[in-house]
């Protein structure tokens, strides 16, 4: 399967070269009664052409995968992300992907990430608190790991596509005490700010957030101002309907559920 991998890596470079082949944790199995998964490391091309395979790009044929090793690729590999939502005071922050990154002009949350194996664990191979996991996320896309004022951690969400899971991800809601605009001036000089063209804000209104999260996955350009209309991946539309949600009452969430192109499932 190396070989296979890694001519599947030689093509998507070719393609995108700011590609970075960094270590990954991948979930082997999860004990949901304990609270704990056990993971396994990784690198970011197997995970590369495992999304790959399941867009299409290619067919396992292609590259030599067999029918064994394309089940493999598919089933066994699970990589683990946080994603982060970074509310300041009555907005939630977004940014809309760069193109040199994944999913370009797609909206995303700063702060979020694939675990890094030698950032995120300790000697032993434990995943570090959520909490540390999360600030080093925000420090290096938005350039500050101060002035946090609360971390929600709600749980871990996996996406699947055609019965394949994706990848699980630990979602985290964060409330930071900080203005909008002391946020811009900070994340300019962000480590990895130039994932993002920009940053915006969505406004914590009930009304807002219940004609935005509508139109989901689409979001209108004029919605939030953006040069053109933009997409959400699963996780971002999850993520963008629960941080709304825990601002607003029972009722509110229940009927935005119903309008959400989102099925959550549980094992």
């Amino acid at each position: 399967m190396t070989e296979a991998v890694d001519a599947i890596w030689t093509d998507q470079r070719e393609r995108n070269d700011r590609l970075f082949d960094g270590p990954m944790l991948s979930v082997t199995d999860a004990v949901p009664d304990r609270n704990r998964i056990r993971t396994e490391r990784t690198s970011f091309r197997y995970f590369l052409a495992k999304r790959a395979l399941l867009a299409g790009d290619f067919t396992a044929a292609e590259y030599g995968l067999s029918d064994e090793q394309r089940a493999l690729l598919l089933n066994r590999l699970r990589v683990l992300s946080s994603v982060t939502a970074v509310i300041a005071g009555e907005e939630l922050l977004m940014g809309v992907r760069s193109a040199s990154v994944s999913g370009p002009g797609t909206l995303s949350f700063p702060g979020s990430g694939y675990l890094d194996p030698s950032k995120d664990t300790t000697s032993d191979g434990t995943i570090v608190p959520t909490r540390e996991l999360v600030l080093r996320e925000i420090e290096e896309e938005l350039g500050f790991s101060d002035g946090i004022d609360a971390i929600r951690c709600l749980g871990i969400f996996e996406d699947i596509v055609d019965g394949y899971h994706l990848n699980p991800a630990l979602f985290s809601v964060v409330e930071v005490g900080r203005s909008r605009t002391e946020l811009d001036t900070i994340s300019e000089t962000a480590a990895d700010a130039w994932e993002f063209d920009r940053f915006l804000s969505v406004p914590l209104d009930a009304e807002f957030l219940e004609r935005l999260l509508s139109e989901l996955p689409n979001v209108p350009a004029h919605l939030l101002g953006t040069d053109r209309p933009c997409t959400l991946s699963p996780k971002a539309c999850l993520m963008l309907h629960l941080a709304s949600g825990h601002r607003f009452d029972r009722q509110w969430f229940d009927r935005v559920s119903r309008t959400v192109p989102i099925e959550i499932t549980a094992p």
